[in-house]
């Protein structure tokens, strides 16, 4: 039985051994995807650091920085997954290290060891074809008189994107020479050719039809309308395209331009208009004001901040992605830029915590080189980065813009701790009770046998030393009585005592 007892027993602690040595080691979890990567030269990618039951900072670098940088160059994980940004320099190859510094299980505190890699291979872009210019249209020759049926710019060329020259109010008539396959028509404006797209052109003239006014108030009661229909500066583009509710403009104009001309229409016609500021330009900055006044007296600015400079500063190519901790992904606004010569600056408020941000082209540019894009982590308070980008012109010439965003996150709101289950404590913890108990009854079990080997047997060895005497009384007995008798003998037997 003991033996039995003992086989069972060293069994069972075999076996919870070999369960604890193989659970999965807890302090080795974090990975780090994908393991290899190819770019090309100014492209960029990202690697994530799988890093969910640990926290503390893992340290990246490369193992050649002319083919590949990183950025960040380190992290902090906690029990999340981070991203780092592989930017492509020069062909060739590199290792990306990840090394887990002053990093512990987060449940159970033990230290994480072990750097990871990752593999980068670099190389040439491919030749960029020439683009294929669009085929130009035809105009199919006539004269004629044609009205605008709204109010629509005369253009000098048959696209959008090309110089303003003048414009034509509804109603006002101008020559039509030909009728464009694009949807364009050619006609002569203040004796030069313009463009106009034939869809604000009709052949008779509208007439004058009463139109109400959405803003007018009702019959003795002034207007606060102090809003513009419209808002354009002649021969430049606004950014962003105008809309009543957008106050703030921003414009691209040449050092040899001294004075802009304004339009501005007021959307309530008993509304008063002023500009200011668009004379006497000087090089770099300058603010031209429209100020509008309603009925009442209620005033509205719009602003365009000009930035007169021989090299015209592109505006309108960053997009702003923030990812919340639930991985939820919100559009963020740039706001007004500050412009410097080559450098525009981007101050952004958060309205709530966002753990990283995505740094994108707004468009899918593919001609032009953007150093500093991709997705970075943020941090609590001021964070601040650099997009470069450089455009090559037709004469091999190259133009370097500077973009810095300083970004202000606010605190992170702490959600209570999730509590983690510890499976290998509970292992571990369970087989040291398992093992009392089963001492215990070990103990009892032994205790038992040994108490009925004790008493389980009386010892009679008295009463056969009573027969013994008993037989030796009856024989001095019956030696003295010259033989025994039956029934003394039988009394004495019985327990007599006749001597």
């Amino acid at each position: 039985m003991n033996k039995k007892i003992i086989s069972n027993l060293l069994a069972l602690i075999i076996i919870m051994i070999v369960a604890i040595i193989i659970m999965p080691n807890e302090s080795n979890a974090y990975s780090v995807s994908p393991g290899s990567i190819s770019l090309t030269v100014g492209g960029t990618k990202t690697i994530t650091i799988n890093s969910s039951g640990e926290t503390g900072r893992y340290d990246i670098a490369s193992s050649n920085n002319s083919v590949a940088t990183v950025s960040p160059s380190s992290v902090w994980g906690e029990n999340n997954s981070v991203s780092i940004t592989i930017t492509a320099k020069s062909a060739g190859s590199a290792t990306i290290t990840i090394t887990p510094t002053d990093v512990s299980n987060s449940t159970t505190g033990s230290a994480v060891s072990g750097a990871r890699s990752v593999a980068v291979t670099v190389s040439n872009p491919a030749p960029k074809p020439s683009p294929t210019p669009p085929p130009a249209p035809t105009f199919q020759s006539v004269n004629q008189t044609v009205y605008a049926n709204t109010e629509v710019n005369v253009r000098a060329s048959y696209t959008t994107s090309s110089n303003r020259i003048g414009s034509l109010q509804k109603g006002q008539s101008v020559t039509r020479t030909g009728i464009g396959s694009n949807g364009w028509s050619r006609v002569t404006f203040n004796g030069q050719t313009g463009y106009i797209n034939s869809q604000y052109l009709t052949t008779t003239k509208p007439t004058d039809e009463p139109t109400t006014n959405p803003s007018t108030p009702p019959e003795g009661q002034k207007s606060n309308d102090a809003s513009l229909k419209s808002l354009s500066i002649t021969g430049v583009t606004l950014t962003p395209a105008f809309a009543p509710n957008v106050t703030s403009y921003v414009a691209n104009i040449g050092t040899d331009i001294n004075e802009v001309e304004v339009v501005a229409e007021v959307n309530n016609e008993k509304a008063s208009r002023e500009i200011k500021g668009n004379t006497e330009l000087k090089d770099g900055e300058n603010l031209v004001t429209v100020v509008v006044t309603a009925e009442d007296g209620t005033v509205k600015n719009y602003e365009i901040k000009l930035i007169k400079s021989n090299v015209t500063i592109p505006l309108d190519v960053l997009t702003l992605i923030g990812i919340k901790e639930n991985d939820e992904k919100v559009n963020v606004g740039l706001g007004e830029p500050s412009v410097t010569e080559n450098i525009v600056e981007y101050k952004i408020s958060l309205s709530e915590y966002m753990k990283a941000i995505d740094i994108l082209k707004a468009s899918n540019d593919d001609l032009n080189i953007y150093e500093g894009i991709g997705t970075f982590d943020l941090k609590a308070g001021e964070n601040k980065f650099t997009v470069i980008l450089k455009i090559s012109k037709e004469n091999d010439e190259t133009q370097t813009f500077e973009y810095r965003l300083t970004i202000n996150n606010p605190e992170k709101v702490v959600a209570k701790a999730e509590t983690k289950v510890n499976y290998k404590l509970i292992v571990i913890i369970s087989a040291i009770v398992l093992i009392t108990l089963i001492g215990i009854t070990f103990a009892i079990a032994c205790y038992r046998k040994q108490d009925n080997t004790e008493y389980a047997k009386p010892d009679y060895s008295f009463l056969r030393e009573d027969e013994e005497k008993k037989d030796t009384l009856q024989q001095i007995y019956d030696e003295k009585n010259n033989g025994p008798n039956d029934d003394d003998n039988n009394n004495f037997r019985r327990g007599g005592r006749h001597y």
